[in-house]
């Protein structure tokens, strides 16, 4: 089962699409928002922005 989000509750079952994919040569990162992040070169510098982006997220509105 995978790990719950925060914010998420109860225990349904939980569908998650990938969050990157190309398109017209550049790779993309969807946030939850449904905004994106890209174009990146590569899915593995689409993944890392993602990662960085998660983590100001999570400094800036969680205190952490």
């Amino acid at each position: 089962m995978a790990e719950k989000r925060h914010g998420e509750t109860g225990t349904g079952t939980y569908y998650r699409t990938d969050r990157f994919y190309s398109e017209e040569g550049g790779w993309f990162a969807k946030l939850r928002e449904g905004d994106e992040l890209g174009p990146f070169d590569s899915k593995e510098e689409a993944k890392q922005a993602l990662a960085d982006f998660i983590e100001l997220y999570k400094r800036d509105n969680l205190g952490q």
